[in-house]
């Protein structure tokens, strides 16, 4: 980890450097700034929506890779009962953390549509 800290380092300044260009390049070529929301018109539900679905995006991918890595290793492993013991267990929570993140958009999807349900019987 340590030889990799100069190459983090290098990355950060530069981005920051980039950043902060970025920034001076923007302002030079407007006098009155005009702060626009980037995420559109979007209320707290919508907002929390759209990080459920960054979330899922962004996570889904890793899922599958875990998946086949974990398969991977069931064929490396040879038969091996100690390290079968291990990849069930990588396997069963690699499963629990996709059925959390799938469960959290369901259950989001199912109180939005209690809520809208009750707002609309009132």
């Amino acid at each position: 980890m340590r030889k990799y800290l100069p190459y983090i380092y290098s990355i950060c300044f530069n981005v920051s450097f980039l950043f902060l260009l970025g920034v001076l390049f923007v302002h030079a070529e407007s006098t009155a700034p005009v702060f626009t929301n980037p995420l559109g018109d979007v209320d707290l539900k919508g907002f929390l929506l759209r990080i459920i679905d960054a979330v899922i995006v962004i996570i889904f991918p890793i899922l599958v890779l875990m998946i086949v890595y974990v398969g991977f290793r069931y064929v490396a492993a040879r038969g091996n009962p100690a390290e079968i013991k291990n990849l069930h267990q990588a396997l069963l929570w690699t499963v629990v953390g996709g059925a959390i993140i799938i469960g959290a958009k369901a259950l989001a999807l199912g109180i939005e549509a209690t809520v809208t349900q009750i707002q609309n019987g009132l």
